[in-house]
């Protein structure tokens, strides 16, 4: 599943998982969150036509 392989190497899914875990949320629930995540980001692409370039979230 592309959502389980993007939350293992890109940091923006990650940090979005992680997000997830710290709510409570059961696993293949977060995967769906992901997903539906993803989705938008590939449709927001196209729409766009620009490159994925991945916004990393603040530290703080």
């Amino acid at each position: 599943m592309a959502s389980v392989v993007a939350v293992q190497r890109d940091p923006m899914f990650r940090s979005y998982y992680d997000k997830k875990v710290a709510q409570g949320l059961k696993y293949m629930n977060i995967i769906g969150h992901v997903t539906k995540k993803m989705t938008a980001v590939i449709f927001a692409i196209l729409r766009d036509n620009k490159v994925y370039a991945p916004v990393l979230p603040d530290a703080s």
